[in-house]
């Protein structure tokens, strides 16, 4: 395989169709539909995700000057992104803000950052009502209370 949608393997993958909604800002609510492939080997398992998208969103918080401040600003600009979860431990949702407390690993695609070398990053979600060690943010979760989010890297091979 070549990571190219042309190469004649994605042929014998039927498409999952899937709606994907987003939970935060901006355009919360905003829904996108997805088309997912897969194939394996008997080590690895490979992904062709696609999506309509009216803009090629390939540069992530450039750095802005600001004359009158003289000073750099990080802008507004946000990569392409998508995201695999699984269930590692816990329930998983696919509501990176429902109250449950659970472990997901993550495969984490983005445009800019892990595109140019052809890879995704190795990633645990971790979901807790209280804050974990390391780095971690608190978000209110749908139910109103805290739930706070840790997202380390794995030491996985992706």
């Amino acid at each position: 395989m070549d990571g190219k949608g042309d190469d004649s393997v994605w042929r014998s993958a039927a498409p999952l169709q899937v709606v994907a909604k987003r939970v935060l800002p901006p355009d919360i609510g905003r829904s996108t539909s997805v088309s997912i492939r897969s194939v394996h080997t008997d080590t690895h398992i490979y992904f062709l995700v696609s999506w309509e998208d009216a803009t090629q969103d390939i540069s992530h918080k450039t750095w802005i000057w600001n004359a009158e401040k003289k000073a750099y600003e990080e802008g507004l600009d946000r990569e392409d992104m998508f995201a695999l979860g699984f269930e590692h431990i816990g329930l998983f949702t696919a509501d990176m803000l429902s109250p449950v407390e659970s472990v997901w690993e993550i495969w984490h695609w983005k445009a800019f950052r892990t595109n140019p070398q052809g890879y995704a990053m190795d990633k645990t979600h971790r979901h807790t009502r209280q804050k974990p060690e390391g780095r971690a943010n608190p978000h209110k979760a749908r139910d109103g209370s805290e739930v706070w989010i840790a997202r380390p890297e794995d030491a996985g091979d992706m």
